[in-house]
């Protein structure tokens, strides 16, 4: 008999570990990200950061080139990449988030995918008894 898959947060909890979350501002921003998968962290040491800042950031820190040259991707295919997926290139994001430019094709994909993703942002809900 096969045991369970473990979560990240399952494994974290049983040896009183920490997850550290790896989602950027622009993936946040766009709402790219699995509320209770990947978004689910204790912390996230590069959420301030976009997308293009990440990867300036691997290249201070001399990173392997197969990694900051890597495209973007969250695996669900073979070949999949968040651009292609997005229809929008973080670039694009970034500008917009960064600098307020966009074109209005890509900011109507922004504006939408964050409207969309608006309930990933919220804290949970929560009720108090009378």
């Amino acid at each position: 008999m096969r045991a369970p898959p473990c979560s990240t947060t399952a494994i974290a909890a049983a040896e009183n570990r920490l997850v550290a979350g790896t989602g950027n501002r622009s993936e946040i921003h766009l709402g790219y990200f699995t509320k209770w998968g990947d978004g689910a962290s204790d912390l996230n040491p590069i959420s301030d950061l976009c997308a293009t800042e990440v990867f300036e950031f691997l290249r201070y820190l001399n990173a392997p080139a197969s990694i900051v040259e890597k495209a973007p991707s969250a695996g669900l295919y073979e070949g999949q990449t968040d651009e292609k997926e997005l229809g929008v290139s973080y670039a694009a994001v970034d500008a917009y988030l960064l600098r307020g430019e966009v074109n209005e094709h890509d900011r109507a994909i922004i504006d939408r995918y964050h409207s969309r993703s608006a309930h990933k942002r919220r804290p949970i809900s929560t009720f108090e008894n009378p």
